[in-house]
Parts: structure tokens; sequence; C-alpha cells
């Protein structure tokens, strides 16, 4: 391995690096490249690049640079590599006879190897493996029905209507993998689901990224004010609760922060924790990638359907489809407490640092509280 093409990837010290190679290799020599701190992945006779790719070696299985040692790549395993790299993180291999799928993205080669940049977001498929390829994770109250009414109109999208909860009720989780993929018509270049819990119950974390771990994961976000209070609405229009907003916000903020979300105790007194995004988010970006998360703000949404509707289809890789979009289950009352009352400055306390993470991490202001 020549130095000067290893020199070529700059962020060779950051932490999140990969180095693959076979069971007979020597990588002592590795040293001298200050690799030794990078994760190592030594593969069996079976060479089984696949266990890393869905998380089995180490998790989440992204990383920012890759160097693979290995000779003969096939063609899904070089994709596979490529799905595994962060966005704008490098791959090192051996050349081979599928150089031509990153023909645009070599940035440096010598006799023996390639060096790609991974400069472009395309997110490889492998058919014998597919399920999922996107899923609306969250929130609840947030938009999601219309997601669903909207991205079904999309001809290369495969949705259904109603909401399966195969991550999220153990009862449909039990009926298996079969049950779950007859749902979905994989003629479709997309197949997509509608779960708005996987994205407050972590336990659906795990069960998303065996499915894909490299799913395309789409949150709508809220006002987590207006959301909560749509959520108690919900219970009560529908489902009957008696109690007033601000006993179960009360009873919620004294006796259930932080509580195990199973689905039933979640669904009907979790109306505020559901509001803190950014801490979700955190917990979302344990098992995938942020390179496959798009945020979407709902109150966007709702003012240019369609410019931020063709915005979700290129994070899909689909063609834009412009039609008239829909909005589903609009209240006719609206979805808001008064700014001047007791319950409403103790959600602003409750929610202002975390909306404030979230903005950060979006890099623009969001205009909720």
């Amino acid at each position: 391995m020549d130095k000067n093409i290893i020199k070529k990837i700059p962020n060779i010290k950051l932490d999140r690096n990969l180095l693959i190679y076979d069971f007979h290799q020597n990588i002592d020599v590795l040293k001298k490249y200050k690799l030794n701190k990078w994760l190592k992945y030594k593969l069996d006779h079976a060479m089984q690049i696949y266990k890393v790719y869905y998380g089995d070696i180490y998790n989440p299985p992204f990383f920012n640079n890759i160097i693979c040692l290995k000779n003969n790549l096939s063609l899904e395993e070089l994709q596979q590599l490529w799905n595994m790299t962060y966005f704008n993180g490098y791959i090192l291999i051996y050349k081979t006879h599928h150089d031509h799928l990153f023909k645009k993205s070599i940035i440096e080669n010598d006799n023996n190897m390639i060096l790609i940049k991974k400069n472009i977001f395309i997110t490889y498929s492998f058919p014998k493996y597919r399920i999922l390829d996107f899923i609306i994770a969250g929130t609840m109250k947030g938009g999601t029905t219309a997601g669903i009414t909207n991205f079904s109109k999309h001809p290369d999208i495969s949705m259904v209507k109603n909401e399966i909860h195969y991550f999220d009720k153990k009862d449909e989780y039990q009926k298996g993998i079969e049950w779950y993929k007859s749902h979905f018509d994989y003629r479709k270049k997309m197949v997509g689901d509608k779960a708005p819990d996987v994205m407050y119950m972590t336990s659906c974390l795990e069960l998303l990224q065996l499915i894909n771990p490299h799913v395309k994961i789409i949150l709508f976000l809220r006002n987590p004010i207006d959301r909560a209070y749509s959520h108690w609405k919900m219970t009560r229009d529908i489902f009957g609760n008696k109690k007033s907003f601000e006993d179960c916000v009360n009873d919620e903020i004294d006796n259930k922060m932080g509580e195990n979300r199973v689905y039933k105790i979640a669904f009907w007194t979790h109306f505020v924790q559901r509001g803190l995004y950014y801490q979700q988010i955190e917990e979302i970006l344990k098992w995938f990638s942020k390179d496959n998360l798009y945020i979407s703000i709902s109150e966007k949404i709702r003012s240019n359907m369609d410019n931020e509707y063709q915005k979700i289809f290129k994070f899909l890789g689909l063609n834009e489809f412009h039609i008239k979009f829909e909005e589903d289950f609009v209240s006719k009352s609206k979805d808001t407490i008064d700014k001047n009352s007791s319950i409403y400055k103790k959600l602003l306390k409750i929610y202002n640092p975390d909306v404030k993470k979230l903005e950060k991490f979006l890099g623009y202001k969001i205009e909720w509280l």
C-alpha cells in the first residue's frame, strides 16, 4: 500500500474508521500509517463483509473512512462499503473490475489501489435482502397521515394506508417478516411504512435496524406544545379520555417522566415527552446514519406543500412528482392553548432547551416557541 494514497484521506484521525482485511494478512505494517487505533474486522474464510453491513460487528455500521484489503470484491460488497461510509468519507480498496461504478468519485489511484470519496447521496439496495426502503418514523400528530396520503400518490412508491404497527406492537411483530412484507408492492422503486411510534419508542429502533440498517428515515416535526395538545384532543374526541389537558400534563410531569415507553402507556399518557425531539433524534443516531435521516418541519410543509414534498422525493432518490398535495385529519378546532396560561408557560420551560439543541442540529431557527 502506497503511503501517499493513505495521506489523501483527510479525516484519518477521526474515531469512526474501519479497516477490513483477510484472515491471512499481517497488518502490523499498517502501524506506520497510524491506523493502529482504527476499528478492525478480520474476515474469516467465508469473507463475510455483510456481517459488518448489518451491524453484527460494530454498531451502528457507519464509518467516516473504510480501508478494505480484501481482493476480488463483489459488486454487492462494493455497494455495501459505499453505504457504510458517511457522506464526504473515503473508501480505499484494491482495484476491481467494478471500478466503473464509482468512476466520478475516484480521486486517487496507484498501481494497486483506488481511493473513493463518497461525494453523492446514493444508497444502494439489494433485492434479495429487500424489506423496507424508507419509513415515516414520527412524530405522532406531526402530519404523518398526510405524509402517507401524499407519498402513496407517487408512482414509484408503495405504502399502505393504515399503520401496520410491526415495530411497536408485539402481537404484530410476532406475525413474522413474510407477513410484514405481504403489505408492499416490491415492483415499485421504493417501499415505505408509516410508524410514528418508532421515533419515540427506542425499543423499535433495534427492530428497524434488523430489517434494514440503511433505511431512510423521515421525521415530520411540529410545534411540540401544539403537538401535545392535539394528541390529548385525539384521546378525548376519539377514545373518550375524560381528564383535562392540564391534568394529563401535570400527571405526566409529576409521575411519568423517563418511564419505559411501552406502547399503551406512551399512547395514553406521554403527551409531553413525545415533543422532546432532539432527545429522540440522539437515540435514532445511535442506530442509524445522519445521512439517512430527513427532518421536515410540519408548519413549513403546510405553507408550501409542493416545495417540501419535492425535497423529500429527492432525498429518497425519486423524480419530482407534482400533484395537488393534501392535508389529512385537520382538526376543526385550533390545536393550541392560551400562551398566557400557567400550563403553557410550564411546557415552554420544558421544551425550550430541547428546541435550541434541535435548531443547532438543523442549522436554522424554527419559529415555534
